[in-house]
């Protein structure tokens, strides 16, 4: 490919303006304010997996409620740092009262105490077991190398199906074990390698720190993480709607070509791509990669919703407001009669005392990703069937929201077996953190908050360690 000019030069690109990104260009521009660091970003708006949107509430007011990232584990590390340094505040999550669960047959059970308990003690007994093997396991993960981890080759050639039938004893184990896995990758397990499972346990804070939960969440939304992060970064120096093509060495320059879909090409010294696997399998690397890129794995799609109320009539009724459809979970990737599309609930409080419900609806199936938004393709539509169920939940004054907005995102496409792959070192090639490629760092999020910020943060350090 011929590049006939420049539309300006740089010190660093970074490709993509989620939190990735932004984490990148923060600890970059902390480390040298004078460093000229442009992001370019392919769609209309930062933040990626963060959105952020005004509701009407009660008394005729408005809050901001997020529909996108939502939680924050108190003991990820990353993420809570950045919170304290950009010294943005979080509430805890209301948790008390009766926890709900859907069985696969389509029933209703509320619980006080841990919401698996309708399932039996023998499957509950089968899942500590597999949480104390993942989590042991988890502890010996390398971080920064995790090629190196004891027994690597093995981890990363096995997929969390074939991990998960290893180790249930139990048909409701399975179930769990198999529901655990969707709910916290969004993929079928099936498409996941066990070295992928463990490296986000590590990066998250280790299984103790998912057991505390997600238990804190941001005041005034998710959003404001963004907008503090882009006030160091400056709003010129961020380029929406600049879709990335192409990332090409300069000749004899030790330089990147940074080409979008525009037409513009930028020449930096350094780039980071921080963006989904299944985005980096869209550019172009001139010269290709030395190993072989895998194809992105399939990523089923879910769609978000908030719900506003007068009051929180769900706790006065002695619920939480959390309920999880193991049903409608396990639907996405066996062959059940789909009662959902409603996948899970919690209470959505914000900042300011307004009541909510907040949840995830799922897009489709394997076989079908889009079944659910081919059948409710406008929010409205969605709306009445989300109203609806959350009544047979919690009471028909679920039915009475004051408003409502939801958000799809898509799934992303990719190979339909993880096994196509698996003995490419999928995981290790691109998603455990760094692939060099001249001055170009590959290094997408991790599937999660704190692993966006930590993801961004080896970035940055690379190309600071690079520049001494």
């Amino acid at each position: 490919m011929a590049y006939t000019g420049r539309d300006f030069d740089c010190d660093v690109v970074i490709v993509g303006a989620g939190l990735s990104g932004l984490t990148a260009a923060y600890t970059l521009l902390k480390h040298d304010s004078n460093l000229d660091v442009r992001i370019l970003e392919a769609s209309d708006r930062i933040g990626g997996e963060i959105l952020t949107k005004t509701l009407k509430c009660a008394n005729g007011e408005t809050d901001q409620f997020d529909l996108g990232a939502y939680h924050i584990p108190e003991k990820q590390k990353e993420i809570n740092d950045l919170l304290a340094e950009l010294d943005i505040q979080k509430y805890p999550q209301y948790e008390e009262g009766k926890k709900s669960l859907e069985l696969l047959d389509g029933q209703v059970k509320s619980v006080l105490g841990p919401i698996m308990m309708p399932v039996g003690i023998t499957a509950l007994l089968d899942l500590v077991s597999f949480f104390i093997k993942v989590g042991s396991a988890s502890n010996a993960i390398n971080l920064e190398n995790p090629q190196l981890s004891v027994n690597a080759a093995d981890l990363d050639g096995t997929s969390m199906e074939d991990f998960c039938k290893k180790t249930a004893w139990t048909t409701g184990g399975a179930d769990l074990m198999d529901m655990m896995v969707m709910a916290f990758h969004e993929r079928a397990p099936a498409h996941i390698s066990v070295m992928e499972h463990l490296y986000l346990i590590k990066s998250r804070g280790g299984l103790m720190a998912l057991e505390s939960g997600y238990n804190t969440k941001i005041k005034g939304g998710m959003y404001q993480v963004c907008q503090k992060l882009v006030a160091h970064i400056k709003e010129e120096n961020i380029h929406t709607r600049e879709k990335v093509v192409s990332i090409a060495q300069e000749d004899r320059l030790e330089r990147e070509l940074v080409r979008t879909q525009s037409g513009k090409v930028v020449s930096a010294k350094h780039v980071v791509v921080a963006v989904p696997l299944s985005n980096i399998a869209d550019l172009e690397f001139i010269p290709p990669f030395a190993i072989e890129m895998p194809a992105p794995p399939y990523t089923l799609g879910s769609i978000s919703f908030v719900a506003t109320y007068s009051q929180p009539f769900w706790r006065d009724a002695g619920f939480s407001g959390h309920f999880i459809s193991l049903l409608s979970i396990l639907a996405q990737i066996r062959e059940l009669p789909q009662a959902g599309p409603l996948a899970i609930v919690m209470d959505g409080e914000s900042t300011n005392g307004h009541a909510a419900l907040f949840g995830s609806l799922v897009t489709g199936n394997m076989r079908n990703p889009t079944w659910v938004t081919d059948k409710l393709k406008t929010m409205d539509e969605r709306k009445a069937v989300v109203l609806t169920k959350l009544a047979e939940i919690f009471g028909r004054q679920a039915e009475q929201a004051i408003d409502y907005a939801d958000h799809v995102w898509e799934p992303q496409e990719g190979v339909q077996e993880m096994s196509k792959f698996m003995d490419k070192f999928a995981f290790f090639s691109q998603s455990s953190g760094r692939v060099h490629w001249a001055g170009t760092h590959v290094s997408p999020w991790a599937g999660n908050m704190n692993g966006a910020v930590h993801s961004g943060i080896l970035a940055a350090n690379d190309i600071i360690e690079q520049m001494k």
